[in-house]
């Protein structure tokens, strides 16, 4: 098993600092946060864990390189950018451009030096990092589950999934065979806290292998200790730690 940890980076190095428009709490707001203690326990259980270390606002690495809308970018980078989803058109692309509550997060569009800068820093090291270590479950086990770990705000009531405090995502069945989601669930349901199956969310991880298991888990733990109340329970800009 493979958990990656895109989103709970919080190092923001100065030149990103020094480019932002919006403070570093506002920054930290893009955050899944404390879901990397999560995954620490995963780490100790037995699980190869990929972490990014520096902050989402660098770059986003639940998305593809090409998820970013012409708007966001510098009007030389425009054309490499199109059909963009609600997502990007959101500011919410390869590289965060805004908050709905902020505006812009950066003193000036995203220029290529600056995407050059922030997909070789994190971006590409990550998924490298990823994509050896799925090889190596593969290589080991002959086939590889990934889990892609986040959390999450409350769900709003009138939502779907409203009070879920963990939300499993397969898209449907698209990215796992029933018998692993429903192992997953049945889990879940042992933290004795609502769960929910793909709603509101049934992402799936960017860049599946053919012969992985991608699913997504979210799960509310937006504080340090409601994150570690689950982790008592379930038991360089990236890490890689690799379990037993």
């Amino acid at each position: 098993m493979v958990v990656s940890v895109a989103h709970a980076g919080r190092i923001y190095p100065p030149e990103l600092l020094a480019a932002a428009r919006a403070t570093r709490a506002e920054l930290e707001r893009l955050e899944d946060g404390w879901s990397d203690l999560i995954a620490a326990r995963a780490g100790e259980a037995g699980a190869t864990v990929v972490q990014a270390l520096w902050a989402r606002a660098v770059a986003d690495c639940n998305r593809g390189e090409g998820q970013m809308a012409p708007g966001e970018v510098a009007s030389a980078l425009r054309p490499q950018f199109t059909a963009p989803g609600r997502k990007e058109r959101a500011g919410l692309g390869v590289v965060p451009t805004r908050l709905a509550d902020v505006g812009p997060l950066w003193k000036k569009p995203i220029d290529r030096a600056a995407l050059v800068w922030r997909l070789d820093s994190l971006h590409r090291p990550f998924h490298d990092a990823l994509a050896d270590s799925l090889e190596a479950a593969r290589r080991r086990f002959g086939h590889a589950i990934l889990i892609d770990l986040h959390s999450m705000p409350p769900i709003p009531a009138g939502q779907a999934g409203h009070g879920a405090r963990i939300v499993v995502g397969d898209r449907f069945g698209d990215t796992a065979d029933h018998w692993l989601v429903d192992a997953v669930i049945a889990a879940a349901e042992q933290l004795d806290v609502p769960v929910s199956r793909n709603l509101p969310y049934r992402r799936r991880p960017y860049r599946p292998d053919s012969w992985s298991s991608p699913i997504a888990a979210s799960m509310r733990c937006r504080s340090k200790s409601t994150a570690a109340s689950i982790c008592a329970v379930t038991g360089c800009p990236i890490r890689t730690r690799w379990g037993r």
